[in-house]
């Protein structure tokens, strides 16, 4: 058995990185980003998507017309990204750190990217790029898990994807802090047919933080928001909260 870890993952086996995350409702999340650019009366048609992974968002943005850049620190995820959506622009960046040289009618953080900022410190240095980088009139939207009581300080779950794959979650509290490893058992690793197995490691560190804490982001970036819940414009409560934001 064989293991490997990083950029490896992304490498190797990307096609199972999307499989792994396939739940997701990535239409429905996009429906909502362009509901709430009318609402604002967003017309223009350049986005950029911040932590856009393999592309998934973009791919569908640009199948409606939009101009999309696209963001990621990992490099091997974006060279699945360019494979997959080679109509849009991918830049390698960090969402604390990055610039570019235009500014957007909206900008995209989705699925968790914005928890990857583990202090108040890189939240607001975060957020405060998102609005350097907004055009008058944009919109900023990011959604993300927060800090809840009554949640396990340690958890173990698992997903068998095909007959020759499977994921392991491991996710464990650090103060304020959550780590979570995922471990991938691959059959045959690179090549298939073969009686050996590869073991992937993809570690991550996360913060979940209270609404509270990033209602003080967000003004200390200069932007006010409305919070939606579950990509719904309509909901009022839910389970996973969704920042519209615009320059205060």
């Amino acid at each position: 058995m064989r293991t490997s870890v990083g950029e490896a993952l992304y490498r190797e086996f990307a096609a199972y990185y999307d499989q792994i995350y396939s739940y997701k409702d990535t239409a429905k999340e996009i429906k909502f980003v362009v509901a709430a650019m009318k609402r604002h009366g967003v017309k223009g048609r350049d986005l950029l998507d911040v932590a856009c992974g393999t592309g998934r968002h973009a791919k569908l943005l640009v199948g409606m017309g939009y101009r999309v850049i696209g963001l990621d620190k990992h490099k091997e995820i974006l060279r699945l990204a360019r494979r997959k959506a080679p109509r849009v622009t991918f830049k390698q960046g960090d969402m604390r750190s990055f610039r570019l040289p235009q500014r957007f009618d909206a900008i995209l953080c989705m699925f968790t990217s914005i928890n990857y900022n583990t202090s108040m410190k890189d939240l607001v240095r975060t957020l405060r790029g998102f609005r350097r980088h907004l055009k008058d009139g944009g919109i900023i939207v990011f959604d993300g898990p927060i800090a809840s009581k009554g949640r396990p300080t340690e958890a173990l779950s698992g997903d068998v994807l095909d007959q020759n794959a499977a994921v392991l979650y491991i996710w464990k509290d650090h103060g304020r802090l959550t780590e979570g490893t995922l471990y991938w058992i691959v059959k045959g690793g690179a090549k298939r047919g073969t009686k050996d197995s590869h073991v992937l490691m993809d570690r991550h560190i996360l913060r979940f933080y209270e609404l509270r804490e990033i209602s003080q982001a967000l003004k200390a970036a200069g932007l006010a928001y409305d919070i939606c819940w579950d990509f719904s414009l309509a909901r009022k409560r839910g389970h996973r909260p969704v920042f519209v934001c615009w320059k205060a």
